[in-house]
C-alpha cells in the first residue's frame, strides 16, 4: 500500500452524517456548552466526521435509488469562541468541507479537526480550505499512480490484429488505422487505469466496440460494461456496444452497498451455523437468504479480468473516477476512461481526465481522423476549432455558417433554420449556452405550432413555467425506476411526443423514436418535464444530428462552443450575439456596445472554461506566486505606496 493509501484510509473512519439527497448540505447544530466541564472536555479531543456520499449526481436524479445509510450524529458540535469581526465555529469549519467533500466525492471521507485547535483560532475557515486542498491533492495523485501502474489484465497483440483486420461484429466494415492503433494500445497496455482522447466526430464508439471484441475474445462474454454520466447516454452507449450499461452514480451507489449487505450475510451465516435444526423448513430459509445476499453482493462487484469502459469521462468527477479506481484495483479488472478534455467538464470537482491526459503526454491513446462532417473543411475547422485556433473563424465565415446581430433577431434566425431542417426532414438541434435562451427558443418554437395546428393550444404547466400540450415534443428530466413503459423506465433526457393531458395533472406520452408509452402523475408533470425544442450545450454532448444551429455570445466559453458546433454532420451553424447584454432587466437602451461577430468569437475561443484538478490549481498558484513579473508588479506598486 502507497503512502497515498494510507493517508486515504486514516481519513476513512468512525461516524456517519446523513447528508441531504440533493443539495449535499450538512447540518450541523451549534450550541453553546453550558458547562465548562464539557467545554474542556471537547477541546481536549478532535472532532470526527465521516461524510457519507449521496448517490444521486448533478446530472441525474434516481428515484428509487437505495437511500444513504449515513447516521446523523449523536450529539451536536459546540460552537467556538467569538474573535474580533471573524465568528467561525467548528461545525462550520467541519460542514465546509463535509458538502464540500460529500459534492465532490460520493465517497466516504473524514476530516479530522483538533477542537482545541479550532476554539484557538476563531477565523477556522482557513483550517477547512487546507483540508479540502489535501483531499483534493491527495485524491489527485491517486489517480495519477493508478494511470501509471501497470500489472492489470491485458489483450495479446495477435488478437488485437485478428480484430483490426475484419469487420467488427454485426457491422460491415472495420476500424480504421488510428482507431486499430488506439485498441492495440489500450488492450495491451496492462494499465489499470486507461485513456482514450476522442475528439467530436472521430469514432469513439466504432473503436469501443472494436475493443470490445477483442476483449471478450480472451476474456469471455459480458468480460466488458459500461458507465456513463447519465442513464440516457449509459442507454446509447448499450445500444451502440451491445453491452451491459449503468449510470456510473447509480453503480457506484449500489457498490457502496457491499459492506452493508456483508454483514447481512454474515448475520444469516451465523444464525443458520448456531441452528438448532438445519433440515427445518426455518433453515432452509436462512440458507435461501444467505444465496440471494452472495447473489446481491457478486452482482455489485467487478469481477477479475473485466474491462470498465467510463463514456463521456469528462463530465465524471474526480472523486466519482477515484472510487471506480479502488473497485477495479481490489477486483483485478480495469478502467477506461473515453472523452474529450476540450469538451464540457464535471459539474462537480472535476479536472481529472485532462490531468491524466496532461500526464501521458504524447504516449496518450488519441483517434485523430474526424469521421462525422460530411465536408472535408469542417473536419479540418472543427480540430482548429477545438484547439482555439483564432484563424478557423475565416472558415466559418467563408462557408456562410455565421449570422450576427442582436439577440431578439438571431432568436428568430435561428428558430426558422431549424424549422426549415426538421419539415426538410432532418434531424438537428437549437443549441444554446444557457436555460433562459433555451426557454425562449422552446417558446418561439409551440407558439409557432400552435398557430400551424400541429400542436394543441391546451395544455398542462410543466416545469419550465410553459404550457405542453398534445403533440408537443417534451424531455424528462428526472430518473424515475417506478415508472416503466414495458420495456424500460423514465429517464433523465427521454425525449417524448404527448399523447393526451388529461384534467388531474397527469400526462399521457409516448417515446419520440417509435417506443413505449407512459402516463406521468401530476407532479412529476409539473416538476421534472420540459419542451424539448431547443437544448443546452451540456444537454447535447454525445449527441450526433444532422443539423445545429448555436447560439454565441461573450460568455460562451470555448468548450461549448466546440461542442455546440460540432453535433451536425451536414452542418453546423453560429448565430453570435454582436450586442450582448450580460443584465438587460437593469441596462439603459443604446448603452450596450455593438461588436462584431468576429470579436465575440475571437473572444469565446480564448475563453477557456475547462476544470482544473486540484493537482493542476496547486501548480499553477506556485508558477504564479514565482512569475518575475507578477513580483516585480507587486515590488513596483508598494514602492509608490511607501512614497
Amino acid at each position: 500500500m502507497t503512502p497515498q493509501d494510507l493517508q486515504i484510509e486514516r481519513l476513512k473512519r468512525r461516524r456517519s452524517l446523513r447528508l441531504n439527497r440533493r443539495h449535499l448540505a450538512l447540518d450541523a447544530v451549534a450550541e453553546r456548552p453550558k458547562r465548562r466541564s464539557a467545554t474542556r472536555t471537547a477541546e481536549s479531543s478532535a472532532e470526527q466526521v465521516l461524510v457519507d456520499g449521496c448517490c444521486f449526481d448533478p446530472y441525474d436524479d434516481h428515484s428509487g435509488a437505495p437511500a444513504s445509510s449515513g447516521r446523523a450524529p449523536s450529539r451536536s458540535v459546540e460552537k467556538i469562541e467569538r474573535g474580533g469581526s471573524c465568528a467561525f465555529s467548528r461545525a462550520h469549519a467541519v460542514a465546509d468541507v463535509a458538502c464540500f467533500a460529500s459534492a465532490a466525492a460520493k465517497c466516504f471521507v473524514v476530516i479530522e479537526v483538533g477542537a482545541a485547535k479550532l476554539s484557538r483560532n476563531p477565523c477556522s475557515v482557513s483550517v477547512a480550505a487546507r483540508s479540502r486542498k489535501m483531499i483534493n491533492e491527495l485524491v489527485a495523485q491517486h489517480l495519477l499512480e493508478a494511470g501509471r501502474e501497470h500489472g492489470a489484465v491485458r489483450v495479446s497483440t495477435a488478437t488485437v490484429a485478428n480484430i483490426a483486420e475484419a469487420n467488427l461484429p454485426g457491422r460491415d466494415y472495420g476500424p480504421g488505422v488510428d482507431q486499430a492503433l488506439a485498441i492495440e494500445k489500450i488492450a495491451t497496455s496492462g494499465r489499470v487505469l486507461d485513456v482514450l482522447v476522442g475528439p467530436g466526430g472521430t469514432g469513439k464508439s466504432t473503436t469501443m466496440a472494436g475493443l470490445r471484441a477483442a476483449w471478450e475474445t480472451e476474456h469471455g462474454p459480458g468480460s466488458v460494461i459500461g458507465l456513463a454520466p447519465s442513464a440516457v447516454a449509459a442507454q446509447v452507449l448499450a445500444d451502440e456496444l451491445g453491452i451491459e450499461t449503468e449510470n456510473t452514480a447509480k453503480w457506484l451507489t449500489e457498490w457502496r452497498r457491499i459492506p452493508e449487505l456483508k454483514s447481512r450475510r454474515d448475520r444469516f451465516a451465523l444464525n443458520l451455523s448456531r441452528h438448532a435444526y438445519p433440515h427445518s423448513p426455518g433453515a432452509a430459509k436462512l440458507r435461501d437468504r444467505l444465496a440471494a445476499m452472495d447473489q446481491a453482493i457478486a452482482e455489485r462487484r467487478l469481477k477479475a479480468g473485466q474491462l470498465v469502459i467510463v463514456d463521456e469521462a469528462s463530465l465524471a468527477g474526480t472523486f466519482a473516477l477515484d472510487e471506480l479506481v479502488g473497485a477495479a484495483r481490489q477486483s483485478g479488472s480495469k478502467i477506461l476512461l473515453v472523452g474529450d478534455w476540450a469538451q464540457l467538464g464535471s459539474v462537480e470537482a472535476g479536472g481529472a481526465f485532462s490531468l491524466l491526459v496532461k500526464d501521458r503526454g504524447d504516449l496518450v491513446t488519441e483517434l485523430t481522423d474526424v469521421r462525422r462532417f460530411t465536408s472535408e473543411w469542417e473536419k479540418a475547422a472543427s480540430i482548429e476549432l477545438r484547439l482555439g485556433n483564432k484563424a478557423v473563424i475565416d472558415d466559418y465565415e467563408a462557408h456562410g455558417r455565421i449570422t450576427e446581430g442582436a439577440r431578439e433577431v438571431l432568436l428568430d434566425a435561428i428558430y426558422a433554420a431549424w424549422k426549415k431542417d426538421i419539415e426538410a426532414g432532418k434531424s438537428s438541434l437549437m443549441i444554446a449556452g444557457d436555460s433562459a435562451t433555451v426557454t425562449e427558443l422552446n417558446a418561439r418554437a409551440r407558439a409557432d405550432r400552435v398557430m400551424q395546428g400541429t400542436v394543441a393550444e391546451e395544455g398542462l404547466v410543466v416545469a419550465d413555467g410553459q404550457k405542453a400540450g398534445v403533440g408537443d415534443e417534451v424531455v424528462t428530466r428526472q430518473n424515475n425506476r417506478l415508472i416503466t413503459t414495458g420495456r424500460t423506465w423514465v429517464k433523465n433526457g427521454d425525449r417524448w411526443i404527448v399523447t393526451a393531458t388529461n384534467s388531474d395533472g397527469t400526462l399521457g406520452l409516448r417515446l419520440a423514436n417509435g417506443g413505449g408509452e407512459v402516463s406521468l402523475p401530476a407532479d412529476y408533470v409539473a416538476q421534472h418535464v420540459e419542451l424539448a425544442y431547443a437544448t443546452t450545450a451540456y444537454r447535447s454532448q454525445g449527441r450526433t444530428t444532422d443539423t445545429a444551429h448555436a447560439v454565441v455570445s461573450p460568455a460562451t466559453t470555448r468548450e461549448v462552443l466546440y461542442v455546440s458546433a460540432t453535433r451536425g454532420r451536414e452542418s453546423n451553424s453560429l448565430y453570435v450575439d454582436t450586442s450582448f447584454d450580460p443584465d438587460p432587466a437593469t441596462s439603459h437602451d443604446g448603452a450596450t456596445s455593438q461588436r462584431t461577430a468576429r470579436d465575440v468569437l475571437a473572444s469565446v475561443l480564448a475563453n477557456d472554461g475547462a476544470d482544473l484538478s486540484a493537482h493542476e490549481s496547486l501548480e499553477r498558484a506556485q508558477l504564479l506566486a514565482e512569475n518575475f513579473g507578477v513580483l516585480a508588479a507587486e515590488y513596483e506598486t508598494l514602492a509608490q505606496a511607501a512614497h
